[in-house]
């Protein structure tokens, strides 16, 4: 059944309860034997709604310092390593790093990761972070390509590094960053920062 067919669905049984009994009392009744019956359309919008509430509204931010004065340390920025020849691909290394704002344990286990979302130059690109899955692009700051990441648990930081090898940087020039559930579903946006070029304070990316 389609979306315009479960919504006529709907409408129809609304109007036929209006006309023939206490409104309220039947409305009631109709939506409570939907949900429990498992009525996709009532169902899936409900959940849907409420599923990303506790995630909304920065539930993973971007960290933007660590230390203070000469020991300060800024990680959200690209570094590039220049090729041999002029010709040669260069290596970019874009760095972020993600806070969990809340402390809640219970919270915290319905995340799958996260996504970040970088854009500029008139392009974006989409890089996916999921607790346990290996990346061939994305690794822990001090880490290695192709081993299970980890995400930030309730309070904590993680900083990552997404590493590729070309002729442009790809522009970016900002980033996103949205909740993934365990669902599947992605949350509103939780964060975004622009992304300083090149890195300072001795920040390489390693």
């Amino acid at each position: 059944m389609g979306l315009f067919q479960e919504t006529d669905y709907l409408l129809f049984s609304i109007r036929y309860i209006g006309l023939s009994g206490n409104f309220d009392d039947r409305l009631k009744g109709i939506l409570q034997f939907n949900i429990k019956n498992g009525y996709p359309f009532v169902r899936d919008k409900l959940y849907g709604s409420s599923e990303c509430l506790p995630y909304n509204n920065g539930y993973f931010q971007f960290e933007e310092r660590f230390g203070s004065g000469m020991n300060l340390k800024q990680y959200n920025c690209l570094y590039t390593i220049d090729g041999a020849q002029p010709t040669d691909p260069k290596n970019y290394r874009y760095g972020f790093s993600i806070r969990t704002a809340s402390n809640n344990p219970d919270v915290a286990k319905n995340v799958a990761g996260f996504d970040i979302i970088f854009k500029g130059g008139g392009s974006s690109k989409n890089v996916q972070i999921r607790a346990g899955s290996p990346s061939d692009a994305v690794r822990l700051l001090n880490g290695h390509l192709n081993t299970a990441l980890t995400i930030p648990g309730p309070g904590e930081v993680s900083t990552y590094v997404y590493d590729f090898s070309g002729t442009s940087s790809g522009g970016y020039d900002s980033m996103e960053v949205y909740p993934i559930l365990k669902s599947g579903r992605q949350c509103s946006l939780g964060d975004a920062i622009t992304i300083n070029a090149p890195c300072i304070g001795g920040v390489t990316l390693q």
